[in-house]
């Protein structure tokens, strides 16, 4: 936050403290926070409480606003519906006219014949009215049926008018020193009085007229046809059948979206069963320790069935006590490949700029290495064969590509900063993936052979006019030379029971397989890039090393090197590190192409001391490589490494020569 300019004098509460500012924007879009140049320091906390205050407070009234606005809605359809039944119903609880009127008709008939017949009878009074009982129950379930509707609308107006009221208080101006205070005042009232389970009581007391109202509706069926009536109940019992059963199926399965008013108290019955049982369970399994320890019985019931009883009511209760909150979270975070494959699918089916596809491969490593996943394998291999992420892997690099490579694609808006680290995540996010599958030896060749396309068209980078881009293609295909050498997919068992000094003459020993994606991509990155005859599968760990080095001092300067890969860490001191311990581990014969290689790079350097000469050889001196023209000012990280393996190279002659002495005597 910037200090403000506007100098204020202090107050006496303020004298002594820094000014620090306190604005910024809540939930709801409006400033949290005060631009007043008396704030305080305590405003900081206080304007941090106030955003996530507001946050919370937006989900909680909007979730109370949503369910408040469906119970009006429907509660005046409902008590329009009541009240046109309650038109006909409450006429059963006076006499009805028109039989009254029969029956004085009747009568007067009856006395107009005899007085023809020349007799006369006494008037005959009307028989008392008595209200049939089904209609006092019908009315009393409807009358119900409809001040409970009422009620509820009622409620819901008022839940309206006090989330209103709560926002007001809590999002008046003024510093957020004051402002904290007062919303932690007014959220602890409305935690206090339940405000919450004001809208679960209203759900409840609407759910109470719509039962009411069904059972009057079914007293009056039965007083007019009972097959009508017998139709309804059927209808009726199918209804619940399906209430009942969506109240009870979150209980079954803790991911179900569906849910009742009655499913709280449902758990809260079954978990009091649940309790009751593993007392129960518990106490048996005591007794029977206590009444006949060591006794056949005890030994067939206790560790069979009551003990494992009792873990299951145990486990059971524990996921039937928590709160759904916790219980979600829990279960969300138990590992599962389907549910990360779904997730990815989702991502990807979503992802249609380059920048999103950046922040997905961004963030796809760090997902694979995570608690959630229990197979990386599996989901990698379903990425790139259902998802065809080689296909998104090309998409990104043609993003940020130049030339006639970026068919009219390219996204112009970037910098060549965020060019840099775009590539740079393309390359780290393919070397991660590749590492994963090339380790397995369970990627098919079809992965391989799109694999081996990316691989192609990305060698492009290597001659990219900018140097961070090409000093990072650089060292992405070195590493991946390394992997490829380390671990060939169809040899990976054979090579994990190898020894590291045995290393290289397992390498020696193996012929290639024919159709072997590994061995193609070797022959890519070695052949193109290098033009190495075929012994780099017996010392490619050295022609790789010999290969960054040239790579490395032939783009940039040594003083260049760091200030261009500065945001990447020690990215290629690390690469640098781990190459020089492989070649150390496979040190070259004097006669090899490599150690002539790695001789005359120590003599580009001027490091040809440590080194004893190899022997000439018109064949290799034909194709010596030039040397470069900065390799006088060779990095001190790079003269160390070269120091370092030509001392191990020379100590392994050295050993090799005195065993030969041996032999020979």
């Amino acid at each position: 936050m910037a200090n403000t300019s506007i100098p204020t004098p202090r107050s006496s509460r303020a004298e002594g403290h820094p000014r620090v500012s306190s604005s910024a924007s809540d939930a709801f879009g409006n400033v949290v926070g005060s631009d007043d140049a008396s704030a305080l320091p305590e405003d900081k906390f206080w304007l941090r409480y106030l955003i996530d205050a507001s946050k919370y407070d937006r989900i909680q009234t909007e979730s109370w606003k949503g369910d408040t606005d469906g119970i009006l809605i429907f509660t005046g359809l409902f008590a329009a519906t009541v009240a046109a039944f309650l038109v006909e119903s409450y006429q059963l609880l006076s006499p009805n006219s028109a039989d009254v009127s029969s029956v004085l008709l009747a009568q007067i008939s009856s006395q107009l014949a005899q007085l023809g017949n020349g007799t006369s009878a006494p008037a005959q009074a009307l028989p008392p009215f008595e209200v049939p009982r089904y209609a006092v129950t019908l009315n009393i379930l409807w009358f119900m049926s409809l001040l409970l509707s009422l009620m509820s609308a009622l409620a819901s107006t008022l839940m309206q008018q006090w989330t209103r009221r709560y926002l007001r208080a809590t999002q008046h101006r003024g510093p957020a020193r004051k402002r904290g205070p007062v919303h932690v005042f007014l959220h602890r009232g409305t935690r206090r009085f339940k405000l919450s389970l004001v809208v679960d009581c209203i759900v409840w007391l609407l759910h109470a007229a719509v039962f009411l109202f069904i059972s009057g509706l079914l007293v009056f069926l039965f007083i007019l046809d009972e097959w009508i009536a017998f139709a309804v109940v059927s209808l009726v019992a199918t209804g619940a059948g399906v209430y009942l059963f969506f109240t009870a199926l979150p209980l079954a399965f803790n991911d179900c979206p569906y849910s009742t008013p009655l499913t709280p108290s449902l758990r809260l019955v079954v978990t009091t069963l649940y309790a009751v049982a593993y007392v129960g369970t518990v106490a048996a399994s005591r007794l029977i320790t206590f009444l006949s320890p060591g006794s056949r019985v005890h030994s067939a019931l206790r560790p069979f069935a009551l003990t494992v009883f009792k873990n299951k009511l145990k486990a059971s209760l524990h996921m039937l006590y928590i709160s759904p909150k916790s219980l979600h979270t829990t279960c969300a975070l138990e590992r599962s490949d389907a549910r990360v494959s779904y997730a990815l699918h989702q991502t990807l089916k979503n992802v249609d700029e380059a920048h999103e596809l950046e922040e997905f491969f961004d963030g796809l490593l760090p997902l694979l290495l995570s608690p959630l996943v229990n197979d990386k394998i599996a989901v990698v291999r379903y990425l790139f064969e259902e998802e065809g992420l080689s296909r998104r892997l090309q998409e990104l690099f043609v993003s940020c590509a130049v030339g006639a490579h970026a068919r009219f694609r390219r996204d112009l808006a970037l910098t060549p900063v965020l060019r840099a680290r775009r590539i740079y995540i393309l390359l780290s996010c393919s070397k991660d993936l590749m590492a994963l599958l090339f380790g397995s030896g369970t990627a098919r060749y079809r992965i391989f052979h799109e694999l081996q396309y990316n691989i192609t068209v990305w060698m492009r980078l290597l001659s990219d006019d900018d140097l961070a881009v090409s000093l990072l293609a650089r060292c992405f295909f070195s590493e991946l030379r390394m992997m490829l050498l380390e671990a060939p997919p169809n040899h990976h068992a054979a090579m994990q029971n190898t020894t590291p000094g045995t290393h290289s003459a397992s390498l020696r020993s193996r012929a290639p397989t024919p159709r072997d994606p590994c061995i193609d991509l070797l022959n890519l990155l070695f052949f193109r890039h290098f033009g190495v005859k075929s012994s780099y599968l017996q010392y490619g760990h050295v022609h790789n090393l010999v290969g960054f080095v040239y790579d490395m001092l032939q783009i940039a300067p040594p003083r260049l090197i760091d200030t261009i890969l500065r945001e990447y860490g020690p990215l290629w001191r690390t690469l640098l590190k781990a190459l020089e311990a492989q070649a150390i581990a496979h040190p070259p014969h004097r006669g090899s192409d490599a150690y002539r290689a790695f001789w005359r790079m120590l003599a580009d350097a001027g490091l040809e001391d440590l080194l004893p000469q190899p022997p000439s050889s018109a064949e290799n001196d034909g194709v010596r490589q030039d040397p470069a023209p900065i390799l006088h000012m060779v990095h001190p990280d790079i003269l160390n490494s070269l120091r370092a393996v030509a001392r191990a190279f020379h100590n392994d002659a050295s050993r090799f020569a005195a065993s030969a002495e041996l032999q020979a005597e």
